[in-house]
């Protein structure tokens, strides 16, 4: 990217600002956003887009969404056809602030922004719901990190976690420019439109489901082959020679990146790591792990914010077992045991109602049933035991002669 190519943070954010947009620093070619917990810490005001600046003056910029009633959504598109889908159900896409983040090369592409309202965010699933991404699962294309993969039809961003858009006025690696076609008030996002987005996404998982199902059980028919047979099938490249499936690479390194962390693996010790992974166990691994490109994906995953471990477990452990040998667990009290346990702490004279709730609150404590007719044994044992007797013709209950050990 040349110098008189590079966005101008301030000169694009600030008006974004000044509409009630949450804004942050993206990255000029990850598309990515820059700032450490950038997800729950945005610019809001102009001053605070000069703060950015300082840091990131040649910055794209990332607007943001977030879960929520009134806060801002996006239907990011693409593919081709995916408007003429929406439209099919009669209705047409509403006027509001739209940017098309290819104009030039594919004009199909856009950004359709919108607020959330109390219907889309119930229906959304309100705190717990997540962004929605859907792919075309007809046919599988490289990504421009050389990743094999379903291409993406459309995204709904927003709705879950922190999200964002590119804004207009940023500037791809390409020099093509992010371009607002419709500079209308950002509007409500229809009843209608987010039901045929969920019932969309239904539809999609249930196929994105099966698909997955049925490459599990490919794959387990492969690996049941001999060692021999694999290492022969490996050795002329060929998929059932391979743990991992080649469009399956990403999420295998993302899986395996969790697990090296957990063992407090980090930085460049975690990628070196998964660089070996990805050669040792995937389809075209070591093309992919040798690339610019496929080091650069295990770089970007290797950074990602994850749970670091460590090894403090392995005394803990040790000690666990040490306690284990010695430690005898203490039977579980019996139903009489607990009677006496509550009607030791009697006064010496209670009546015979309050008794009796008393007990029934304790043997519930302990998870204990109560049946004044099936349990009076065990309450006439234990009202001897502690020398209670009953009295005023069973009205109370009353120790005489002290408390006797039960």
């Amino acid at each position: 990217m040349t110098d008189k190519a590079k966005p101008d943070y301030v000169q694009i954010a600030t008006p974004l600002v000044k509409r009630g947009f949450r804004v942050t620093p993206v990255h000029p070619e990850t598309k990515s956003g820059v700032m450490r917990n950038w997800q729950d810490h945005q610019a809001t005001t102009p001053d605070e887009v000069l703060k950015h600046a300082k840091y990131y003056p040649h910055h794209n910029v990332g607007v943001v969404g977030k879960r929520g009633v009134g806060r801002h959504m996006f239907l990011d598109i693409d593919a081709e056809g995916v408007i003429e889908r929406i439209e099919e159900t009669g209705h047409k896409m509403p006027q509001t602030c739209t940017v098309c983040s290819r104009p030039e090369s594919a004009p199909y592409k856009r950004h359709y922004y919108f607020t959330q309202t109390a219907y889309s965010f119930k229906k959304s699933g309100a705190w717990k719901a997540k962004n929605i991404n859907v792919r075309d699962l007809t046919r599988l294309e490289r990504s421009r990190s050389g990743m094999l993969m379903h291409p993406t039809l459309y995204d709904v961003k927003g709705i879950g976690g922190g999200s964002l858009v590119v804004a207009a006025g940023s500037i791809r690696d390409t020099g093509e420019v992010y371009t607002c076609i419709d500079d209308s008030p950002v509007v409500e996002i229809p009843d209608w439109l987010i039901d045929w987005l969920l019932a969309d996404f239904r539809r999609y998982r249930v196929e994105r489901d099966k698909e997955l199902a049925q490459k599990d059980r490919d794959k387990t028919v492969a690996l049941r082959m001999s060692a021999e047979k694999r290492r022969e099938l490996r050795r002329q490249n060929l998929p059932d020679g391979f743990d991992i499936s080649e469009e399956d690479i990403y999420d295998f390194l993302r899986w395996r990146a969790s697990s090296y962390s957990g063992l407090g693996e980090t930085g460049d010790e975690l990628a070196r790591s998964l660089t070996y992974q990805v050669a040792r166990f995937c389809e075209s691994g070591e093309t992919f792990a040798k690339s610019e490109t496929g080091q650069r994906v295990i770089q970007k995953i290797a950074k990602e914010e994850r749970k670091v471990g460590n090894a403090t477990w392995f005394y803990q452990q040790r000690a666990a077992k040490v306690t284990d040998i010695h430690h005898i667990p203490s039977p579980p009290p019996t139903k009489i045991a607990v009677i006496k346990e509550v009607m030791a702490e009697f006064p010496d004279r209670i009546s015979t109602a309050s008794a009796l709730e008393r007990i029934e609150a304790g043997l519930e404590k302990e998870g204990f049933p109560f049946d004044r007719r099936k349990d009076k044994d065990k309450l006439l044992a234990a009202r001897k035991a502690l020398g209670f007797e009953v009295e005023d013709g069973g009205l109370h209950w009353n120790r005489s002669g002290g408390h006797p050990m039960p």
